[in-house]
């Protein structure tokens, strides 16, 4: 049988490895944050440093861009609440349709557990706005389906979201990247209501000027 884990782990590990320090994770009444952070985690980053592996073929079979990591409830002093209450698992059905824009069942049942636990949401709710938010983000050409490395100015990058989503400025977006300057997930910051909003302490870029981001992997149709 197929393990899903590895994916799952290595998102959340770089999400740990960018954010502020693990002490800002505390349970907190449902509801009781400042504002959401949508995280897109570039797909191919992660097929071109699992080249081989088993564990990476189902992913990268699907020649995906940018999937969602989560929809993290924030605050402005740069921490954020984690596992707030007792949830249901997500149901079968559910997660199996989340999987169209999200890695895996693990990280699905994870982020709802860890992240969405936090909200005032049930999980049917919580998947929705997940899909709400992704599905009106526009991405850039260029970094629709690219079939060769593409390298951008971390400036250009935040200008061509800019250019394509109204009311998304610089400093409602953050970078992050590999220590080698290669892409590995853009972070949208926004309010309740889910619309753009500035993002909190502790989502500064972590890209250099210059990045890269690694192109479509997995076999050719």
């Amino acid at each position: 049988m197929f393990r899903l884990i590895p994916i799952a782990c290595l998102l959340c590990a770089a999400a740990l490895a960018l954010a502020v320090p693990a002490r800002a994770q505390s349970p907190a009444p449902a509801g009781q944050f400042d504002y959401y952070l949508l995280a897109l985690s570039w797909s191919p980053a992660y097929c071109a440093s699992h080249r081989g592996d088993p564990d990476a073929e189902e992913e990268c079979a699907k020649r995906r861009g940018f999937v969602v990591h989560g929809l993290w409830p924030q605050n402005q002093d740069g921490g954020w609440p984690a596992f707030c209450r007792p949830v249901s698992t997500v149901p079968v059905a559910l997660a199996a349709r989340e999987s169209a824009i999200m890695p895996n069942v693990e990280l699905i049942e994870h982020e709802w557990t860890k992240h969405g636990s936090c909200t005032t949401f049930e999980v049917r709710d919580y998947f929705d706005a997940i899909e709400r938010s992704f599905a009106s983000l526009h991405i850039p050409n260029a970094l629709a389906r690219p079939e060769a490395p593409v390298a951008l100015p971390l400036g250009e990058a935040k200008a061509q979201f800019a250019a394509l989503n109204p009311g998304l400025e610089p400093d409602m977006m953050s970078f992050r990247c590999g220590h080698t300057g290669e892409l590995s997930e853009v972070r949208v910051c926004l309010d309740k209501a889910l619309h753009f909003r500035a993002c909190g302490a502790g989502q500064a870029d972590s890209c250099p000027a210059q990045m890269r981001f690694e192109p479509i992997g997995g076999p050719r149709n």
